[in-house]
């Protein structure tokens, strides 16, 4: 390879430094400048590049991608070339290690994460350790980005090993309180605080750590989502004074977010003022949306407090509509909830109720996606826990084979009777250890079995009280409110009364779907068999529903005749038409039409619910009866569900001895049949 090769490869590192934010140079990247220049001088005197100046140059841009991914692309390029030349596999490493980082921070989550994984097998096979930690750590940032809060504690938790095994106390420190930061998101503040703790309990041996204003900072947050306030000032505060020492804008932003929206709640509006001017300036070349958006609702809720109401509105506005288009779903969930505050303070109610129901939405699904997370959180901190304890036995079996080893050579110098005496009590203890080692790995596939199977259950519970109760609910609670105090008229209040009536009866029909469905959980699907007419039943059920077919024009037929009968559990045939029913006015158009017909075949009941409504795909139908698949969507007028309709029909079907199954076109409609045994001899 020629030197003039080597100069210009260097040189294009150069120019790539020197004209990224030249005008906002800090010092960070005055030392990647200086150290890039050093190459270039290198060069020029015909001297070997310093393996150790790509090194110091890597360990100087780790930052450099959350600031300008495109720059930090074109320099992993460049390193890797330059790497390549002089063959230099550890800088190879490095620069796939940048060049994922950069892929995620650009917003490709997907390509990133296989690079990313492409760069960390490499970094372990020719053993990177510090290459191989960041890889991990790239992996993770994909997922977080992508919400998937499980798989970064995952990660997290892998790179927290690794980093304990090889002794790097600056990994540990990362990858903990990275723990911590996940474990507050989904609410688990005591965990987080153990985290944290370890953190800080680190960190007094290394005062001049960066991670220490990061540490302080998140402990400031979690105290203020705790509502400790004056704790929450005490983090904040110290977490600033070293931040702003060590130039690390994001935290100090950060904690002067906290501190303004604690000065807010004390009503120093003054104090505020200054907080969110400090977070403002130091933001202005900062591209963070989570930050600009925080703060500008702190300067929305001082104008708020100063009855300055439009200007209040114009700022949550732009905050919801920035955040819409980063994607910062809890920012727009704070500006939603400002903006209801400042309608109710302008007296308009009507929008202060649609804000609401947005909030009640977002806050819903946000609180879905953390109860999943949670749960498969959960799993994967007990997955860690079994993992560490087969581990911690294939130890202990390893050490008592190397035990029955030395026992063996050591008899072995004694007498052969002796010998073959002790190598068969030997023998029996190993394969006590095995007998343990194998029960206690039986009984940690039951338990991890029994937990999913329990965690499936508590998430369809968390998901149908999250969104199918609780928006109904918070909605009518709102609507009362209002009336209580006075706010809303009581003219105003009857015209709500269709919704009220809506949620009330949403509300009824989940809940005895709910406890159908439990019951079945708990005990088992329990049934009484008589013999049921099943005419009278399809007919109380029209009746029931009259009001929504009336409102939607759908023409409800009841083709059985009266002499038609199954031996089965009446409450339990009631409860399987409703759904079906439901069902079927639900994913009905207006003027549409539902046919309820019956028919013998040998000794069974085949009784069909039909409809010409939207019909289901393919993907729909494989769907729809797996217990394990919460499936739900809106009927043709919103009409909500909670998922648990058909798996209870079935569940009820099979527990009086019947099939159920469905025939569906789309755009042309659906056909829903279930069989029942018409008489007691027809199951024995």
């Amino acid at each position: 390879m020629s030197n003039l090769h080597l100069k210009s490869k260097a040189f294009s590192l150069f120019l790539i430094i020197i004209c990224f934010n030249l005008n906002t140079l800090n010092s960070q990247e005055t030392l990647i400048k200086n150290n890039t220049a050093s190459l270039i001088q290198n060069n020029a005197s015909n001297k070997i590049i310093s393996k150790s100046s790509i090194d110091s140059l890597y360990n100087l841009t780790q930052s450099l991608s959350r600031r300008n991914a495109d720059s930090a692309l074109t320099l992993g390029h460049t390193i890797k070339a330059i790497s390549i030349d002089i063959d230099y596999k550890k800088g190879i490493a490095m620069a796939n290690e940048i060049l994922a980082r950069a892929t995620v921070n650009k917003g490709d989550y997907d390509k990133g994460i296989i690079m990313a994984s492409e760069a960390l097998i490499y970094a372990d096979k020719i053993n990177v350790q510090i290459v191989y930690l960041n890889c991990i750590n790239v992996l993770g940032l994909a997922h977080f980005f992508k919400r998937q809060l499980h798989k970064v504690f995952e990660y997290n938790q892998i790179g927290l090993k690794y980093a304990k095994k090889i002794n790097n106390q600056d990994k540990v420190i990362f990858f903990s309180n990275n723990a911590g930061t996940i474990l507050s998101r989904i609410g688990e503040y005591d965990k987080a605080l153990e985290y944290y703790n370890v953190c800080l309990d680190m960190l007094e041996k290394k005062p001049d750590s960066v991670m220490n204003a990061q540490v302080l900072n998140n402990i400031g947050s979690l105290h203020y989502t705790l509502g400790e306030y004056e704790i929450s000032k005490e983090f904040s505060k110290k977490s600033i004074a070293i931040s702003s020492m060590k130039k690390m804008t994001s935290w100090q932003s950060d904690s002067h977010i906290t501190l303004g929206n604690i000065a807010i709640i004390d009503n120093d509006i003054e104090e505020a003022q200054k907080q969110f001017e400090q977070s403002k300036q130091i933001l202005r070349d900062s591209k963070d949306p989570k930050q600009r958006i925080e703060t500008n609702l702190g300067f929305a809720k001082i104008d708020l407090a100063n009855n300055n109401i439009e200007s209040a509105k114009t700022k949550a506005l732009n905050a919801l509509q920035f955040g819409r288009a980063s994607k910062y779903i809890i920012g727009v969930n704070h500006a939603i909830e400002l903006l209801h505050e400042i309608s109710l303070k302008q007296q308009n109610y009507k929008e202060a109720y649609h804000y609401l129901s947005q909030y009640n939405r977002v806050n819903d699904s946000l609180n879905i996606v953390n109860n999943d997370n949670k749960l498969k959180i959960t799993l994967a901190e007990n997955n860690l826990k079994y993992e560490q304890e087969l581990s911690r036995l294939k130890i202990n079996q390893k050490l008592a084979t190397q035990n029955i080893l030395i026992a063996i050579a050591l008899i072995s110098l004694i007498i052969l009777s002796t010998a073959l005496f002790y190598i068969r009590g030997i023998s029996k203890t190993r394969k006590l250890l095995i007998d343990e080692l194998n029960v206690k790995t039986l009984e940690q596939e039951k338990s991890k079995k029994e937990l999913i199977v329990l965690n499936t259950t508590k998430d369809k519970l968390f998901s149908i009280i999250g969104h199918d109760l609780k928006g109904p609910m918070g909605s009518l609670q709102s609507l009362l409110n209002l009336l209580i105090s006075g706010h809303l008229k009581s003219a105003e209040f009857l015209s709500f009364i269709p919704v009220i009536s809506q949620n009330v009866g949403h509300l009824n029909f989940t809940m005895n779907n709910l406890l159908s469905w439990a019951t079945t959980q708990m005990n088992g699907t329990t049934t009484k068999p008589i013999e049921v007419a099943l005419q009278d039943v399809v007919e109380n059920n029209f009746t029931l529903k009259q009001t929504i077919s009336t409102n939607k024009s759908i023409t409800m037929t009841n083709n059985i005749t009266a002499n038609t009968v199954v031996w089965a559990d009446k409450d339990h045939v009631d409860i399987i038409l409703r759904n079906l029913i439901s069902n079927a006015l639900k994913f009905t158009p207006n003027n549409g039409t539902i046919t309820v017909n019956a028919k013998t075949e040998l000794k069974f009941k085949i009784i069909a619910v039909s409809d010409d409504g939207v019909g289901m795909t393919e993907e729909v139908l494989n769907k729809i009866f797996k217990s394990n698949e919460n499936y739900s969507t809106y009927g043709t007028d919103n009409e909500k569900g909670t998922g648990l309709g058909l798996t209870i029909c079935k569940e009820l079907v099979e527990g009086n001895h019947g099939k159920i199954w469905v025939e569906s076109i789309p755009n042309v409609g659906s056909t829903f049949y279930f069989s029942l045994p018409i008489t007691k001899d027809a199951i024995a």
